[in-house]
């Protein structure tokens, strides 16, 4: 079978999200090139992976792509949901017959509500990196074997079919290196600037899968909590793959990339064993690094390491369930700036009950932290959090408004944020004053300025700037 994957753009709900200065949105679509990499590997099947997002492609030219393959998928998640529902229109207005394949993050917790949507043939559920290849078999076979397809929902009789919960990988060596150069992996450069002048081409990498911590606004149900991860050897392999495209900057997208210390002292070692000479960044908690540990990260290549703190109020941090308190952060980012490795903080407002001091106690937090990089956004309670779920039991919302989106995906859709707290216009103020207030410091920008390496870095800096002071997003 020829197999068309698709990573959806961003065109509908771009309106209806807060402010965001720094994004991540220039990186590859790992989880079909995982998928990608195994359907290859069958010399029955040919693959082509679509990255309508960085090619900035309408729903129109993915529909013509797409019209001479037997078989599309498309990554869903939950912002995206309306963009992939246009790409499916827009390809049924080509070829009616053929199956439109949905999985991702949104389908961990809206399966049924998603194969209900128009020109939707089937849709999986958990990690789709072994279920969708068999979902392949199986229509190879004529549908034979579906019952036997983890997480697998189809429409039988004007019936919605469901087959078992979807499924998580316990092994994850062995699942193949994906394969990089099914994209125009050059097509993706660092997002955040360097001290070099060069232009880093960049990948996303997964270590491990799934965190044990007990966060209520965690996004990423999607990737359980069972903590699963590739084995030091695997990981230096991946490395020395990217290394050999000339990739010199890798993100790992682990949830929690320190959660066994060991492991990554084994990594490190294994990179400046071999002389490895690649650049990588993390996302790590703030209690479970320590100096000796980013040390040894920063030797072996780490420069950046992104560090969730939300809140600078240790009551707000004890509702949140985050697990940490001032106190560490402060040492983490300590750490980090004394062992060399520039940072990144990720704070949050507008949490459970949290009043507009609280806020402020987390705006003056983040200034005394003075990571070299803010991210700052407002609580949302997304689909299947337990913020989410125990607000509809407390009836803080009159109904599971998400489940109703799933349904039918309107483009002005606004999430809503935590009735308990500020209104979502004070919020958003709030949010935007936070970020002239952190990066419009005149230090900041002399420090920045210092760091420019070319035309395009300063362009970057002014853009963002720009929007900062205009207040946009």
């Amino acid at each position: 079978m020829r197999i068309f994957l698709i990573n959806p753009p961003n065109k509908k709900f771009i309106s209806a999200n807060v402010p965001v200065y720094i994004s991540d949105s220039n990186l590859p679509p790992l989880g079909l090139l995982y998928i990608a990499t195994v359907l290859k590997q069958n010399p029955k099947h040919s693959v082509k992976i679509c990255d309508a997002a960085i090619n900035k492609l309408s729903y129109e030219q993915i529909a013509r792509q797409a019209a001479s393959y037997d078989a599309i998928g498309i990554t869903v998640v939950t912002f995206l949901l309306p963009d992939v529902v246009e790409i499916v229109k827009a390809i049924r207005k080509i070829n009616k017959a053929v199956p439109i394949i949905l999985g991702g993050p949104h389908l961990a917790v809206y399966p049924k509500e998603s194969i209900g949507l128009e020109g939707v043939t089937y849709c999986l559920s958990g990690e789709c990196d072994s279920s969708f290849i068999k979902l392949i078999e199986a229509l190879s076979n004529n549908n034979e074997g579906f019952e036997s397809i983890p997480g697998l929902h189809w429409i039988e009789n004007g019936e919605i079919k469901s087959n078992t919960k979807g499924e998580f990988i316990d092994d994850l060596d062995q699942l193949p290196i994906p394969d990089r150069r099914l994209l125009d992996y050059k097509m993706y450069s660092s997002i955040l600037s360097h001290s070099d002048s060069k232009t880093h081409l960049t990948t996303t990498m997964f270590s491990s899968r799934g965190c044990p911590y007990e966060c209520i606004f965690c996004d990423r149900p999607s990737m359980g909590k069972r903590f699963r991860y590739h084995s030091p050897g695997r990981i230096i392999a991946e490395i020395e793959d990217c290394i050999s495209l000339g990739i010199d900057e890798i993100i790992f997208y682990d949830d929690t990339f320190t959660i066994i210390a060991e492991r990554v002292r084994e990594i490190c070692e294994l990179i400046l064993q071999k002389g490895l000479e690649i650049k990588w960044d993390i996302r790590a908690r703030v209690n479970n690094i320590s100096y000796d540990l980013l040390s040894l990260m920063k030797k072996a290549g780490c420069s950046r390491i992104h560090l969730g703190v939300e809140s600078g109020n240790d009551e707000v941090l004890k509702t949140l369930k985050k697990g940490i308190t001032r106190k560490l952060a402060k040492e983490a980012f300590g750490n980090a700036h004394k062992a060399g490795l520039e940072t990144l903080g990720y704070f949050m407002f507008g949490c459970p009950n949290e009043t507009l001091s609280q806020m402020q106690d987390t705006l003056d937090f983040a200034l005394e932290l003075n990571p070299n990089y803010a991210h700052f956004s407002v609580l949302t309670p997304y689909p299947g959090t337990p913020v989410y779920l125990n607000a509809l039991k407390e009836g803080l919302f009159e109904k599971d408004y998400w489940r109703e989106y799933s349904k039918n995906p309107d483009t002005n859709f606004i999430p809503k944020v935590m009735p308990n707290t500020l209104p979502r216009e004070e919020l958003i103020g709030i949010l935007k004053r936070a970020y002239k207030k952190f990066y419009m410091r005149p230090n900041y920008i002399l420090k920045q300025m210092a760091k420019v390496n070319s035309w395009s870095d300063l362009s970057r800096k002014a853009s963002i700037a720009g929007k900062i002071l205009a207040g946009k997003r």
